[in-house]
């Protein structure tokens, strides 16, 4: 019984929680990149997508990917958020909620790579060690598993998450046994030169292999918000507000 009750109490916190981002996040979609608030906003849509994807048991909001999709989208392309473009690409890799397509993913996991999001790296660097999506390059798989295995203990980075240290370590790991010294050291200079601490608010230089040409991407002119309310913002809308919970 004290399971149940539990188990309904964490359900209506985290319904509450999404019905806060919901609010926040749909008096913001006229917001793009250059905006104050705009990694506030980008963090509203992410938390609503991994919402819809996961969904809340003993709730009205059922798993959804579509619609996971759709918010995730609006924050890579329109607030150009790196914790976005990844769980953006892990969809498209997965072929949730979106037909499955890896070299979309690839061009979605670079833009999140650039910003020192270290899951992206990592998984970027899975997709050049196994030729999927991209031509296979293991040297350059091998300099971003160290950029992830080094930003993954940095919460300065974007999309921080303790728990993406382990898997992280252990795909470098994996990888680091199956180079020879030569690379090892190659990639380990190569590093040196690129990294540089997340809160230097400095993108990466472009690593030489990385040839995705994600700019000419055609889903990114499409209306990612066909689905959410369009509301009009006016001066008492939490528009001109940073994200605070109450």
């Amino acid at each position: 019984m004290d399971k149940i009750e539990n188990d309904t109490s964490i359900a209506h916190n985290s319904f509450k929680a999404f019905e806060y981002f919901e609010k926040y996040a749909y008096h913001h979609t006229n917001i793009n990149s250059k905006h104050v608030y705009a990694s506030d906003v980008a963090e509203a849509f992410v938390a609503l997508g991994k919402y819809h994807l996961a969904g809340i048991p003993e709730t009205r909001l059922k798993q959804n990917p579509s619609q996971a999709f759709i918010h995730f989208k609006h924050a890579a392309t329109i607030l150009r958020d790196a914790d976005a473009s990844y769980h953006l690409a892990r969809l498209y890799l997965t072929g949730k909620g979106v037909p499955k397509n890896l070299l979309t993913a690839a061009k979605y996991l670079k833009r999140a790579y650039q910003k020192n999001h270290a899951a992206a790296q990592a998984v970027l660097g899975n997709l050049f060690w196994d030729g999927k999506g991209v031509n296979r390059n293991k040297g350059l798989a091998l300099i971003l598993l160290l950029l992830a295995n080094e930003n993954s203990d940095d919460p300065n980075c974007p999309g921080y998450e303790s728990s993406s240290k382990r898997w992280i370590s252990k795909a470098y790991d994996r990888m680091l046994d199956k180079v020879d010294p030569t690379k090892k050291i190659i990639a380990q200079t190569k590093f040196e030169d690129l990294y540089h601490p997340c809160n230097g608010g400095k993108a990466l230089k472009p690593i030489d292999g990385i040839k995705i040409d994600y700019e000419s991407d055609e889903l990114d002119q499409q209306n990612n918000l066909e689905n959410i309310p369009n509301r009009k913002l006016d001066e008492k809308s939490p528009a001109t507000q940073p994200m605070t919970f109450q």
